[in-house]
């Protein structure tokens, strides 16, 4: 499957261990015709397995990062159902 990396302008491209910090988004029909893409990212995010996060300066995606958390959350997805949304549990 391809994945396209892209980073966010407002950011470094690496962090302070060199690791890549880029969106990883799925692109329209990669995985069968007329299927949309998707934000990778988000798909976690709004099925309750990851949180929205940034360490200094809000990445251009923060907004819907923190809907998709609201929504996964409110609908009690993922961790969120499983436990509490505590991500550090070992349910």
């Amino acid at each position: 499957m391809k994945v396209d990396l892209t980073t966010d302008p407002t950011q470094d491209s690496r962090d302070s261990f060199g690791r890549l910090l880029a969106y990883a988004n799925v692109p329209a029909g990669e995985r069968g015709v007329g299927i949309p893409g998707y934000d990778l990212s988000r798909n976690q995010i709004v099925s309750g397995w990851s949180r929205a996060y940034t360490l200094e300066r809000r990445v251009r995606r923060y907004g819907r990062y923190i809907a998709a958390e609201r929504e996964a959350r409110t609908e009690g997805r993922g961790v969120w159902g499983l436990c509490g949304g505590d991500f550090h549990s070992e349910q």
